[in-house]
């Protein structure tokens, strides 16, 4: 079974852009544990870099429906 790389969050790599239901996503940096990552609302600029686990990012795309750009 092929899997959709476009979908593929267990690999997170810096400069991917995630679009979700609610903001697109930024990833900036990705270290072993944690991640840099940024939201960017459609209609905002972008907001400050925040640094949060990985799984816990991962979560958040999976349960927003993210799609990589």
């Amino acid at each position: 079974m092929k899997m959709d790389m476009r979908n593929d969050v267990s690999t997170l790599q810096a400069g991917q852009y995630w679009k979700t239901e609610k903001d697109d996503l930024e990833i900036v940096r990705v270290g072993k544990l944690v991640a840099q990552y940024r939201f960017a609302n459609r209609h905002k600029k972008k907001s400050s870099i925040k640094v949060e686990q990985v799984s816990v990012i991962q979560d958040y795309i999976n349960r927003n429906r993210g799609v990589l750009v």
